[in-house]
């Protein structure tokens, strides 16, 4: 029996990191912590296949199929009720735009999701930071355009390059980490949960979630991931260490 090639390089990469990590969690691709200036070993988990959807599906034979009773109008106008009543039930995919409303939803429900942990923990709730939001945004998209997965971009500065660039390191933050993450899940109203999960159940991800150090944080997310620009998500969440008041 043949191997795929790309089936046999994961299984590769996931045998070589099981003595340094936890059992791989088998929903997600690619999982990756940093914390201070120490790289955690990346995961490679078993991948995925991305959900199939309706979308591209020719239109046109469903709906050709004619009302029951006939030419009766109570009944033509009851199943044209029970129709729309059946679609409006159905899931709606209207986050896969991830329009800026779609990510600030995110944000927010991913930083109250952290914020619960910390507290579960005796830690103090994180800070949201806005002026760290372009580089977490940056983070996000700039992998999913140039199709990588690292902490350290094939070229240009990494995220504490940015964050310097940008004057928030080195003069508002004194530290900082970041936990990156890519999925091929289409299942977007429940992406922010599930990447959460999958961020407490990580022991390098859990670390920078539950820092007592870490005072701020900004969240990315964009649409796409390594394979497949198109389609899952990738996110990116940068944790700040606040300069003490002079």
């Amino acid at each position: 029996m043949r191997v795929p090639l790309a089936l046999l390089v994961a299984l590769l990469m996931v045998c070589g990191c099981a003595i340094q990590n936890n059992d791989p969690d088998p929903l997600w691709e690619k999982a990756r912590a940093v914390r201070g200036t120490e790289s955690q070993p990346e995961l490679q988990p078993v991948k995925e296949p991305p959900e199939k959807t309706a979308q591209g599906k020719p239109a046109g034979k469903a709906e050709a199929q004619k009302p029951p009773g006939g030419a009766g109008g109570n009944q033509s106008q009851e199943y044209q009720r029970e129709a729309a009543a059946k679609k409006a039930e159905a899931p709606q995919d209207n986050a896969t735009d991830f329009s800026l409303e779609f990510k600030s939803r995110f944000r927010q429900e991913m930083l109250g999701y952290i914020n619960e942990a910390r507290k579960e923990a005796g830690v103090k709730a994180l800070e949201y930071c806005l002026e760290a939001d372009v580089v977490a945004e940056a983070r996000a998209a700039d992998m999913v355009k140039r199709r990588y997965f690292s902490h350290t971009p094939p070229e240009g500065p990494n995220f504490r390059g940015l964050l310097t660039d940008a004057g928030l390191l080195g003069k508002h933050f004194t530290g900082s980490g970041e936990n990156i993450l890519q999925t091929g899940s289409t299942d977007y109203a429940r992406l922010c949960k599930q990447c959460h999960d999958h961020f407490m159940n990580s022991p390098g991800h859990r670390e920078n979630v539950l820092d007592p150090r870490y005072s701020d944080m900004s969240i990315g997310v964009a649409k796409g991931h390594l394979d497949d620009p198109g389609s899952g998500a990738t996110v990116v969440q940068i944790f700040l260490i606040r300069a003490a008041a002079q």
